[in-house]
Order: structure tokens, then C-alpha cells, then sequence
């Protein structure tokens, strides 16, 4: 990742939280998420890491495929700062 990206102040929860998973560019064969560069409204977003498995969300994904929830683990600033 640049310098940019790095420094931005969502980037160290993002990897500490997200980057096994997903990715900002191309498809890379070590992550099974989807890009998350601009990938929705603030509100969509908040509910993906919070509830994905939400039926109208991800939830008839395989329990063992679905991405974790995040609900209760972060703040409301923290969605705020990855969101960007």
C-alpha cells in the first residue's frame, strides 16, 4: 500500500480488522472479500460490518463463509474512519 493510504487514519483498523479479507484495488487470490473501495452509502456499510449476516445482507451465505460481525467491537468513530 502507498504512503497515502497508510497514513490515512483508517488504515491501522482496517488492517487490524479487515485486510486478511478484503482489498482497496484488484482481485489478489489472498483475499476472498470484496473490495471495499467505495462500496455503498456510510449507512450500508455500517450494517455489512455490523450485521452481515443479516437476511437481506449475507445471512443465507454459509455460516462458515460469512464474514464476521463486528457489533459491539466497534465504535461508532471507528465505522466513521474506515468508512473514510
Amino acid at each position: 500500500n502507498s504512503d497515502a493510504v497508510q497514513g490515512d487514519p483508517g488504515y491501522a483498523v482496517f488492517a487490524e480488522q479487515c485486510a486478511d479479507c478484503h482489498y482497496f484495488g484488484e482481485a489478489d487470490e489472498a483475499n476472498f472479500g470484496p473490495s471495499l473501495y467505495r462500496w455503498g452509502s456510510f449507512e450500508w456499510f455500517r450494517r455489512v460490518v455490523l450485521h452481515p449476516d443479516a437476511p437481506e445482507l449475507y445471512g443465507l451465505v454459509a455460516e462458515d463463509c460469512r464474514m464476521p460481525a463486528f457489533a459491539g467491537q466497534l465504535t461508532e468513530n471507528d465505522l466513521r474512519t474506515l468508512y473514510g
